[in-house]
């Protein structure tokens, strides 16, 4: 649950160029989101602890020798899931003709190579111990092993999940300050423009009736300003203009005239000229 939630943070961050195409409230419930996520994730890891103390009670019942083999048993296996995933994070040997050739590269390749033929041993080794302790034991400390382990691997993926949790709140803090930060900088901007504001007001009153979400009948010009999409697009617009809250579109707007004047106001950029 915790990395989807990674990767659709990933993809909100990602998609929000600039930063306030992702809105204060949407920035704000991520944050809420991940901090969410990252108290389940530390509840599951209390769980989980918790379902093995409970298991842990109940060996009561096991004579002083199957609690003995039982915990080896139960070591063997998280020691060999331990091999396979260092196996694993440690890559396999696609592509090791091309690696070779890449005489800066073909030590790597071979260190990779030995590690990996090192941790196979390993693992057999464990494997065939394992399966030597496992012979004559009974059906109870067999199934107690299973259970331990089951155990075993949900409190190693719950302790796993947090850090990934806690990278999470991160991102989405880190998006919340950069979409706070570009609304101030729009109100810096516009604070700027405000000099002659009255002259934007009366620019806004002919091209919309100072509507910011106003749309022209054709569909084609939105918001107090009358933007059509490319244009809002090329001052680095996302969206319909007349989504986008006041500041902004009379930030963009500004942003236009410093660019092309009052070109893109052909009949009410004459109010720009007064």
């Amino acid at each position: 649950m915790v990395t989807a939630w990674l990767m659709v943070l990933g993809a909100l961050v990602s998609s929000a160029s600039p930063a306030h195409a992702l809105t204060e409230a949407e920035a704000e419930a991520g944050v809420e989101e991940a901090n969410r996520q990252l108290v389940e994730a530390r509840a599951q890891v209390r769980q989980a602890e918790g379902a093995i103390d409970e298991a842990n009670a109940e060996l009561g019942d096991l004579e002083a020798d199957e609690l003995a083999l039982t915990e080896q048993l139960r070591a063997k296996r998280r020691q060999a899931r331990q091999l396979s995933v260092a196996a694993y994070m440690s890559g396999g040997n696609e592509g090791s003709i091309e690696l070779l050739a890449d005489t800066e590269q073909a030590s790597d390749l071979l260190w990779r190579q030995t590690m990996l033929a090192e941790q196979s041993l390993a693992t057999r080794d464990v494997a065939r111990e394992y399966l030597r302790l496992r012979e004559g034991t009974s059906d109870d400390v067999e199934a107690t092993v299973e259970r331990l382990d089951r155990l075993d691997q949900r409190l190693e993926e719950s302790i796993a999940a947090v850090p990934l949790a806690e990278r999470a709140v991160e991102l989405a803090e880190i998006t919340l300050i950069g979409v706070r930060q570009a609304i101030e900088a729009a109100r810096a901007a516009r604070d700027v423009a405000n000099v002659g504001g009255d002259k934007w007001a009366a620019l806004r009153r002919c091209e919309s009736g100072g509507n910011y979400q106003a749309v022209s009948a054709s569909g084609r010009y939105h918001g107090a300003y009358q933007f059509d999409v490319q244009t809002w697009q090329s001052v680095g617009g996302v969206g319909l203009p007349s989504d986008a809250e006041p500041w902004e579109q009379d930030a963009r707007a500004r942003a236009l005239y410093a660019s092309r004047g009052d070109a893109p106001w052909p009949i009410c950029g004459r109010f720009l000229r007064t």
